[in-house]
């Protein structure tokens, strides 16, 4: 028995990576081959490719399969029961860096937290921000060279750092054992993105928290 297992199967079957996907799959000819996919979120459209590459194919979902079609964030979707969501009005930006800045030096602060950026600018921006923190604070963004990206994770799996900023490059595919807290400093671009970024938290039975701060700019993005 052979076995082509497709994780992040929503991001695989994308415009920017179907080709890729395809030739990878065409190269899997073995009459015993049992394909697998998986993904924490699959939009119909997705589900649809899926199907024509898989034969009989038999869907599993755990929880509930409720994924709206748009750009809108529902709070409420299908998202872990084990994790806390709050929202957060911050009115601006600067709100949003002195709320950030009063949850860290709180007392219900539990690291190790994750924040979440839209851009690595914002990324950078953010760590020279808090860089005058007493607090073990690092950063990750795919301009980095691959050492200190992989340097940087470590030493938050390790707890060299307690805090770690990062884009969306973080929410799919890594599994950071133990993280109590997800920010979402930029408010997310969907629900897909959303359900992602706080999945790193509340795993393997564990609970957690996660925290989405938005703005004035970011009330249309969202569904109350």
């Amino acid at each position: 028995m052979e076995y082509l297992v497709l994780d992040e199967a929503d991001k695989l079957f994308e415009l920017g990576l179907l080709t890729q996907t395809d030739e990878i799959i065409a190269a899997c000819s073995s009459k015993d081959l049992h394909k697998a996919l998986f993904s924490a979120t699959i939009p119909a459209a997705v589900e649809t490719l899926a199907r024509s590459v898989m034969h009989d194919p038999l869907r599993i979902i755990i929880g509930q399969k409720s994924f709206p079609q748009c750009s809108v964030l529902t709070i409420r979707d299908s998202a872990t029961e084990t994790v806390t969501q709050e929202l957060v009005y911050a009115g601006n930006e600067s709100g949003k860096l002195f709320a950030l800045r009063q949850l860290l030096s709180s007392t219900t602060f539990s690291p190790p937290c994750l924040i979440f950026v839209q851009s690595i600018l914002r990324a950078k921006a953010l760590f020279s921000e808090l860089s005058n923190l007493p607090l073990k604070i690092g950063v990750l963004h795919s301009d980095m060279p691959k050492r200190q990206r992989d340097e940087n994770i470590q030493n938050f799996r390790d707890g060299k750092a307690w805090i770690l900023i990062c884009t969306d490059v973080l929410s799919r595919g890594i599994d950071v054992l133990g993280v109590q807290l997800v920010v979402n400093y930029d408010f997310p671009t969907g629900t897909m993105s959303y359900i992602h970024r706080i999945g790193r938290t509340g795993r393997a039975g564990r609970t957690g928290r996660a925290i989405t701060f938005f703005t004035n700019d970011d009330k249309e993005q969202l569904n109350m």
